[in-house]
């Protein structure tokens, strides 16, 4: 019974404890996608097409590389 008791305090302990997380505005630069194709494969056209529309969701720039 006292064991359990512990546990329970030292878990209330471990709740009231933690510190918030401070995030990060992220990512701070802009977003690069390496397509391992050759220019004007399928892969390399799909990424391009769906680059502006990336950017446009995240609010962050995309550069198709």
């Amino acid at each position: 019974m006292i064991h359990a008791v512990r546990i329970i305090w030292v878990l209330v302990a471990c709740v009231f404890l933690t510190g918030t997380a401070l995030a990060q505005n992220y990512p701070t630069r802009a977003i690069r996608v390496i397509v391992p194709q050759q220019p004007g494969d399928p892969c390399d056209t799909f990424a391009r097409l769906l680059g502006p529309h990336m950017t446009k969701n995240l609010g962050q720039q995309l550069v198709v590389d």
